[in-house]
């Protein structure tokens, strides 16, 4: 390979890896999941962005991200095990993903 093909080669994974990476800002503290994966777009059913929505959508995409919290006492509210998605149960944090809140005392 070429020096100027592993420039090329290495430029577009470097596109490609910031084109995906996406930054999202919770807009509600209910506890909903994300209603199109992968899609770009944090949405639950009502168009809200949840911290469950954030970071599966997140988790489909690859890249970084970063999910910023507004103050907020935010419950994780859908049972369930066993699901490695995030869709219950917990958050499962499959990617690289930066949580920025408010403040500790104002982001729980």
């Amino acid at each position: 390979m070429t020096k100027k093909m592993q420039l090329t080669v290495f430029f577009v994974l470097t596109l490609c890896s910031y084109v995906n990476s996406q930054n999202f800002t919770v807009t509600t503290i209910n506890d909903s999941p994300d209603v199109n994966l992968a899609d770009g777009i944090c949405a639950d059913g009502t168009g809200s962005c949840s911290l469950r929505a954030a970071v599966m959508e997140s988790n489909a995409l690859t890249g970084s991200h970063t999910i910023s919290l507004p103050a907020g006492l935010y419950t994780l509210g859908i049972p369930g095990a066993g699901e490695d998605m995030a869709v219950t149960g917990d958050l499962d944090i499959n990617s690289d993903i930066t949580l920025i809140g408010t403040s500790p005392i104002s982001t729980v």
